[in-house]
């Protein structure tokens, strides 16, 4: 069965990209920019893709089975109200020209603030601009799906933590390195990662079993925990009392400062405001499989980044 992953070179891509060849699958990675031969992995195919013109994609997608779309957008609200609607039209077209299944990693912007559980029946509300660009282009897959036009599965997540990505670089490397934890919003509000790894693992499953197909899924994830409990199971794993940041902290003004040099963070700042309580229950009642646990992501994510650490000593 010939699978491919768009935007494989990404946080999530690219762990995909391990557990499709752990299914011994044949995987092409498909990016703009494809790596040099000595960063690609063996036994993988590497073509050029751009998701934003149509026929690269339909040439790169020709004779597919699966295709996974992992594909991220510069973080900004006028390159995602340029570009999404765009790479969602390719790869529609794509779908209906070369007939594979696709599934698509979605996030959980759509929902905007919500009291309660957020599941997969939750109505769409946002509360952002970029919320209200990820409705558009879920619309139109799901327009689609309706339709028959497509085969198509969606996967959200919620915001998600793993090894090399952003959430690393602040909160994990600033917890290790400095025995700071910088933390937006608010400590005593509820709040949900998603793991990458288990992300991987579970759009391999939807790409992989029929009984997934046209719906949408929210890949597994933990229980909602307070800002202040992810703090403490940090220090408790480092052996360590942290200092916390709060970003932006009660400081006067610190809030404005903070809008005008981030604002394209500051309008998705209610997510660690209130409380988002991510709901994956079906998916693991369906699929018979539980998400990793915060405790164990995060010593694999701190053993990663001490292993590094030790080898530039």
């Amino acid at each position: 069965m010939e699978q491919a992953i768009l935007g494989a070179t990404g946080d999530v891509g690219g762990l995909l990209l391990e557990e499709l060849r752990n299914r011994d699958l044949e995987v092409t990675a498909l990016s703009r920019n494809v790596p040099e031969n000595d960063s690609r992995i063996e036994g993988v195919k590497y073509l050029p893709a751009d998701a934003e013109n149509l026929d690269s994609l339909v040439t790169a997608t020709r004779g597919l089975d699966v295709l996974y779309s992992t594909i991220a957008v510069p973080y900004g609200t006028e390159s995602w109200q340029q570009s999404w609607p765009v790479i969602m039209r390719n790869i529609i077209s794509a779908a209906r020209s070369n007939n594979f299944k696709l599934v698509f990693l979605d996030n959980i912007y759509m929902y905007g603030r919500v009291e309660g559980p957020i599941t997969e029946e939750t109505p769409i509300h946002p509360a952002s601009k970029k919320g209200e660009v990820r409705t558009k282009i879920a619309s139109m897959l799901l327009d689609a799906m309706a339709a028959g036009e497509v085969n198509a599965v969606i996967g959200r997540s919620a915001d998600f933590y793993g090894p090399d990505t952003r959430m690393s670089r602040n909160f994990f490397e600033g917890t290790l390195n400095d025995g700071v934890a910088t933390w937006k919003g608010k400590t005593d509000v509820m709040c949900t990662w998603n793991y990458t790894l288990d992300n991987a693992k579970a759009l391999a499953v939807l790409g992989n079993d029929t009984r997934a197909e046209g719906q949408v899924w929210h890949l597994p994830a933990a229980p909602a925990m307070k800002g202040s409990e992810f703090i403490k199971l940090a220090g408790s794993i480092l052996g360590k009392e942290l200092k916390t940041v709060l970003i932006p902290n009660a400081e006067p003004g610190s809030r404005e400062a903070f809008k005008a040099q981030m604002p394209e963070i500051y309008e998705m700042l209610y997510q660690y405001e209130y409380d988002l309580d991510f709901n994956s229950d079906k998916f693991q009642e369906t699929f018979g499989i539980k998400p990793t646990s915060y405790e164990d992501g995060f010593r694999y994510v701190y053993k990663l980044l001490q292993q590094r650490a030790d080898s530039q000593k």
